[in-house]
C-alpha cells in the first residue's frame, strides 16, 4: 500500500507476508511426490498451489470411484482367509467410497457379506434368512460370523491331533464342545436340535483341508497353511 507520496507504508506486512508464502510452499513441496510438484511449477503463491492440488486430486478420485465400487463387487473370500480379514478388506473399501461421499448402507455391505460367503457358512446363511428384521444388523452379523469362524477353527485345530479329536467324539461321532460353540453363533431362530441338522448330516464326511483342498490331512497339518500364517504374522510385524 502506497500513501499520498506514492512511498510503501506496509512494507513489514508485505515482508512478513512473503515469509510465511515462502515457508507455506515449501511445506507443501516437501509432502508431495516428484511427479506431483511439476504441475506446481507455474505457481506463485501458496493458494494457487493448493487450488491446483485440489483440483487434480477431485479428478483422480471421480475417476477411481468406479474401480473401487468393481473392487467392492468383486472383493471375494481367498483361499484360507480369515472372516476378520475379509471384513477388514470390505470395510476399508466402504469406507474409501464413503470419503468421496458415495452413499454406502450397512444392508449393502450385509448382502455382500452374505453373498461372499464360502460353502462352509453356508448352514449360517439359511440361519440368518429365519432372523427378525429388527435384529439384522452390520454389527450383529459380522460379530456372529467372526466367533463361528474362529469355533471352525478351533475345532479343526482339534482335530489334527488324532488322540485330542478321539477322547473328544461322544457317541455319535459330534464333536460337543465346538458344536456347542457354533450353534451360539447361530441366529436363536434357527431350529439347533431339529433332526436333520446340517451338522449332524457332516459329521461322517470325509475330511479336507481347506487350505489346498488335499483329503490326507486337514489345514492345521498343511505345510501350505503354515507357510501362508508365518508369512502374514511376519507382516504384520
Amino acid at each position: 500500500r502506497r500513501n499520498d507520496a506514492q512511498a510503501i507504508v506496509n512494507a513489514a506486512d508485505i515482508t512478513n507476508w512473503e515469509k510465511k508464502n515462502t515457508r507455506a510452499m515449501q511445506n507443501i513441496f516437501g509432502a508431495i511426490k516428484e511427479e506431483q510438484s511439476r504441475i506446481l511449477m507455474t505457481c506463485n503463491s501458496a493458494r494457487e498451489m493448493w487450488i491446483k492440488l485440489e483440483s487434480e486430486y477431485e479428478e483422480a478420485a471421480a475417476d477411481s470411484i468406479p474401480l473401487l465400487w468393481t473392487k467392492f463387487y468383486g472383493c471375494t473370500f481367498r483361499q484360507g482367509q480369515s472372516v476378520s480379514s475379509f471384513l477388514t478388506e470390505l470395510e476399508q473399501i466402504a469406507f474409501r467410497l464413503k470419503s468421496l461421499n458415495i452413499a454406502i448402507d450397512d444392508e449393502q455391505i450385509m448382502a455382500k457379506v452374505l453373498m461372499s460367503l464360502p460353502a462352509e457358512f453356508r448352514v449360517f446363511g439359511f440361519a440368518w434368512e429365519s432372523t427378525p428384521v429388527a435384529e439384522k444388523t452390520l454389527k450383529r452379523l459380522t460379530t456372529r460370523l467372526i466367533t463361528l469362524d474362529k469355533s471352525m477353527r478351533n475345532d479343526e485345530e482339534k482335530r489334527s491331533t488324532p488322540d485330542a479329536a478321539f477322547l473328544s467324539k461322544n457317541k455319535n461321532g459330534a464333536e460337543p464342545h465346538d458344536e456347542e460353540s457354533r450353534e451360539r453363533a447361530l441366529p436363536a431362530q434357527f431350529d439347533r436340535g431339529k433332526r436333520g441338522h446340517p451338522s449332524h448330516q457332516q459329521s461322517g464326511a470325509t475330511k479336507e483341508c481347506w487350505e489346498c483342498k488335499s483329503t490326507t490331512h486337514v489345514r492345521a497339518q498343511c505345510r501350505k497353511y503354515k507357510r501362508r500364517r508365518e508369512k502374514e504374522e511376519d507382516e504384520a510385524d
